[in-house]
Order: structure tokens, then sequence, then C-alpha cells
């Protein structure tokens, strides 16, 4: 989770055809008769052909499991999010940075270690963070593994422990994990995913002492919580090299000049996560074994995932693989050396925002392409490891990292958000995280954190009374959430050069609905540019073979420059409700046909949903 921005990066438009077509202005018996001039596209559901690119068969349901899931809020805002977990029919809490004060003593029990006093029992801030998910009827996603214990300090760099101290740590490993478990699934949820690291990719904190222009003086954080990421390696073989973009592109340490992968990104494989990683999975992996056999937690499930990489290894060009497929060869591949790990795996986790192009860049037109760079190159090295069965989850994403733009909190990332989402399902993504729940409130004196990928923006008046807002990104997902059915085809067919338009449509026995989406590439992610020109398309939807006939309610929802978007609500003086609007009309679905009247939408997103009237 960012709680700061880490790097920026611009993501590429979504991809358009460039088809000719002559369209003739309808009507639709029950809708009012309308004469329009020439749209710039049409758009034409077909009820009766399913369209299927996600793994599961189920596209709907993939594409709502990736943002069915969020961090949980950066303080404990009892009853504040009910109503957004309601409607995004949420289904996890992903848990991040928690287990910090989690520990062992020397007996090997298991508590909260602060202040060097260990308490044992439950460990905080975690067990709130469960708690808080448990009571809003969701099921964990925790991060570990990313923090040294407190009382493991005195021992150094996890490398140079002893064997003692090492299975030490195991216990707590398991003590972790089984308390984790435990709690999630005597407080009613049915599965727990256990992620193994956070960014270890870039997750350097600014060394102690920074001066770019004299490194001589850098110095590692300390060990212990809220101190060094990388704890797992000896302090020499660090590299005292930031940001951490540089880190994994060179050889480096008294090991440069071997072969991969002891010549380079030593750290932060064979000598940091393979091992930790290895530990938990194990441990994880038994705690399966051991609750599987117990009739009270029938039908529960547990999942490993790791390593949580922001993907920036795909920035270089090196000649060397990725770190992502490094990793992949040394936990899963024991016939190859540095493979000697040997772990599990069920899900592979990355982290990925619309600005990833800056530093994925790619030459090619295709649009979101460093996601297919991402998404492509670890499919074929799971299926070369023969491990296909091990599924994509992107489990921290967002419209962008730069908290200085406008792009997450307006209709620029909802346009980004809806165009992501349609372009996931294609690249075989089965499930994802956002990134956070409700605006990280850290220091006093910003009480806005407006510019984070979060579902909610928390506002502050002036006597002091709390206020939380939909972003416009969360309202694309209400929208998105309120379908129903079978994914089925969607064609958007421009009458002109080309076409900003998208479209997602699905329908059932009891409803059709259609989300239409404007992106355009430039307009969310040129340096915040306000002044560009936000050119809206015109368009028409008709939907065929529909399994209803009858009168008809059609619901119509948008996000765009105006509607549903939290920064005019703060922007303009009018203060226009950032929340999802709905207008409501009736019409006739006759042999299964309906046409749409016309309609224009800029940058943004629209959802319009037909039920029967019974």
């Amino acid at each position: 989770m960012r709680y700061r921005v880490d790097l920026g990066r611009v993501v590429s438009h979504f991809k358009r055809c460039n088809l000719l077509l002559a369209l003739l202005a309808l009507t639709s018996p029950g809708i009012s008769a309308v004469t329009t001039a020439l749209a710039d596209a049409t758009i034409v559901v077909n009820a009766s052909t399913t369209v299927t690119q996600s793994d599961s068969g189920d596209d709907l349901a993939t594409l709502q499991n990736i943002f069915q899931s969020a961090n949980a809020p950066a303080e404990p805002a009892i009853g504040q999010f009910t109503q957004i977990i309601a409607e995004l029919k949420m289904k996890r809490m992903r848990i991040l940075q928690s287990d910090i004060y989690c520990d062992v003593d020397a007996y090997g029990n298991f508590g909260t270690n602060q202040n060097s006093v260990f308490v044992p029992g439950g460990c905080y801030p975690l067990a709130w963070h469960l708690q808080w998910a448990l009571d809003n009827g969701l099921s964990p996603h925790v991060a570990v593994a990313a923090a040294m214990p407190p009382s493991f300090v005195q021992f150094g760099p996890a490398e140079t422990w002893s064997g003692p101290t090492l299975d030490h740590y195991r216990v707590y490993a398991e003590r972790l994990v089984h308390y984790i478990a435990t709690t999630a699934f005597d407080g009613g949820a049915q599965s727990v995913v256990f992620e193994i690291s956070n960014e270890l990719d870039i997750a350097d904190s600014e060394p102690e002492n920074w001066n770019p222009t004299d490194p001589s003086v850098f110095a590692l954080k300390p060990l212990g919580p809220w101190g060094r990421w990388l704890w797992w390696t000896k302090p020499s073989y660090q590299l005292h090299q930031w940001p951490p973009l540089q880190a994994h592109e060179y050889p480096y340490g008294d090991d440069a000049g071997l072969a991969y992968p002891y010549g380079t990104d030593i750290r932060r494989l064979d000598r940091q996560i393979s091992p930790v990683h290895k530990i938990f999975a194990d441990k994880i992996k038994a705690l399966r074994s051991q609750l599987g056999s117990n009739p009270n937690y029938a039908g529960k499930t547990i999942e490993i995932a790791g390593p949580a990489f922001a993907g920036l290894s795909f920035a270089s060009n090196s000649g060397y693989p990725t770190l992502e497929e490094g990793f992949l060869d040394q936990i899963l591949n024991s016939q190859i050396a540095g493979g000697q790990f040997n772990a599990d795996l069920d899900r592979f986790s990355f982290h990925y925002y619309g600005s990833n192009d800056i530093y994925i860049p790619t030459e090619s037109p295709v649009p979101f392409a460093s996601l297919k760079l991402v998404t492509d190159t670890i499919k074929a090295k799971l299926e070369t490891l023969g491990r296909s069965d091990i599924k994509l989850f992107i489990s921290e994403w967002g419209p962008t990292v730069d908290e200085g733009t406008d792009i997450n909190y307006s209709h620029k990332g909802a346009a980004w958000a809806a165009a992501f989402l349609t372009e996931a399902v294609a690249q075989k993504i089965a499930m994802g995280s956002y990134l956070i729940v409700g605006d990280g409130l850290t220091d006093p004196n910003n009480p806005s954190r407006r510019g984070q990928a979060s579902l909610m923006h928390k506002e502050v008046a002036s006597e002091g009374s709390i206020h939380y807002y939909p972003k416009p990104a969360a309202n694309v997902f209400k929208m998105f959430a309120r379908m129903t059915g079978t994914r089925r085809q969607a064609i958007v067919s421009p009458t002109g050069s080309n076409s900003n338009l998208g479209a997602f449509a699905a329908s059932d026995e009891n409803s059709a609905s259609v989300v239409v989406f404007n992106y355009n590439r430039t307009l969310v992610f040129q340096n915040n540019d306000n002044s560009l020109p936000d050119t809206p398309e015109t368009f028409t939807v008709s939907l065929n073979n529909l399994q209803f006939d009858g009168d008809v309610t059609i619901q119509r929802y948008q996000v765009d420059a105006v509607t549903g978007n939290l920064k005019a609500f703060l922007d303009n003086p009018g203060h226009p409700d950032p929340n999802l609007q709905m207008v409501q009309t009736t019409g006739r679905v006759e042999n299964g046909q309906l046409t749409l009247p016309q309609h224009s939408l800029g940058l943004g997103v629209t959802l319009w949903r037909i039920l029967p009237l019974h």
C-alpha cells in the first residue's frame, strides 16, 4: 500500500477498431421517437452470444472479483464504510502492515511486542483489522513477512541467524498464520488469503542521511517495526543505491559476474524473499492440512499468494530475466541452479497502476501494453514450469500512484478503471484488490488525501464533523456490481476513423445491462492538464435477442466531468452530488429487441440497466 508517492507511471489507452458503418436513426416502441444526426458510433449487444475470456468461464463474476476487495482503512472508522461494502458486494479485505508488532516470546507464546513489552494473546493492530473485516462480512487477505518481529532485532539480519534462531522464527510464522486463520474462520469467514511479502522490489525506504550527491553517508534503516523491509539480507550485501528502481538493473555485491540468479538481484531472491517465502509457505501448507481434517472448518479455504512485486523489473533492459521470473524459478523449479526452495504457491500476485507505462515502456501501440507484458511473461513462465494452474492476482491496483494529480478523484480515473477492468479480464486476471477503502490520514496538517487511489474521500468540516464521499472509480465499481447474468457480445462500430468508446454487457432472463466508457489516454494522463478538450462522442445502443419482452424500466447511471464526480463536488461552488446518480425512464422490448435513444458521453462511464415490469 502506498501512503506516499513511490514512483510515477503512465498507461496506454483502450484499443479501438476502425470500422465504417452507416447508422440509421432508430426509434423504439415505448420510447419517444427521435431523429438525430449521424452518431459517432453504434453499439450492438447480442444477448444470445456469450463471451468468455476468463479462466473461470464467468467474465462478469471475474470482473467484479477484481474490485471486490481493498486495503483496510487507515483508521478504525467503525460503521463508516458499510454502504460502500454493500454496494460493491465486497468479499475480501486486504490487511497490510498490521503484523508489525506481532511476535513470540522465548517459550513460543504468540502476542504483541511493542516498546519491548510483550503481551501474550492477540496481536495489535492486526486484531482490530481482522475484527473489522469479520464484522463487515469480509474474508481476510493478509500480507505477512514484510517486517522483522521485534524480539528478533537483537539477532541482526536473518541471513546471519543461527539454526536455533531460524527454528524460533519458524515457530513465529506457525503461530501467526494459525492465529489469523482460526480468528477468521471462527469469526465466520469462508476463506483466508495469505500473501507472502509486499513490494519488496521497490520497498527500500529512503536511506538514513539520504544525500544523492554523497552515497558514502547513507545508512540503512534500522531493523524492526517500521524499519528495514529487506531485513533478511546482510548489510554488506545491501546496495546503497536509491531510488530502488536502479537496484534490480545491475550486478553488484561479491557475486557480481556470476551466472544468473547469483550475478544479479542477490538480496531480493535467494538472499531475501525466497527463503522467507519457503518458511511461510510450508507453515501455511501444514496449517491447511491440519484445519482440513477438523470438521469445524469443513469447506474453509486457505490460499498462498506472492510475491506482490510492483513489477518494475519489467522496465530493465539488462538482459536478465525479471525478478518475477527468477522468483518463480527459485520456488517452483527444483531442477535448476537456484531453484532450491520448492515452495507452494496458489496465486501469483503483483501490483499495477495506470501510470505504469512510464516505467514499463513498450513500442507496441496495443492498449494496456505494460499490463499485457507482465501477464504474458508470467503466464509463459508458469506454463514452462508446468504450473498454469497458478492464477493471476492483482493484489493492489488503481488509476495512478501520482497523488499530486486529480486522476484518482475525477472522471479521468473512472474512465481508466472501466477500460482497465475489461482488459484485466481479457488478460486472465482472476482476482484483485483496490488500493484502500478510505483516504489514509497520517498527517494532521494535511487533512485531505484526495489524490489517493481510495474508494472513499474523507472530508473534515471546520467544526470537526466527518463526511465520506465516493470517488468516481468507486461509482464505476457500483455500476459493474449492479450487473447480473452472463457476459454478452457488445460490438462498438465507429462511423468515422476512430472512437474512444468501449462496452461491456451482460443479461439474463430478468435483466440486461451495458456499460459504455469513453476512455482517452491523453486526457487521463497528460500532466493533469485540465485545459485539454474533453470531447463527447454520440452513440446508440441496440440490444437484440433479449430473454424477455414487454414493458421495461430503463435505469441510466453516469460518471463524467460533472456527474458522480468528486472533483466537481470539491471544485465547483454548487457542489454537485458526488454520489452515483440514476435517471429512470420506461421502454418496451418487442421480439427481444430494444434500441436506446442516442446518447452523448465525454470522458467517463455510463451504465444502462433494463428491467422487465411485472
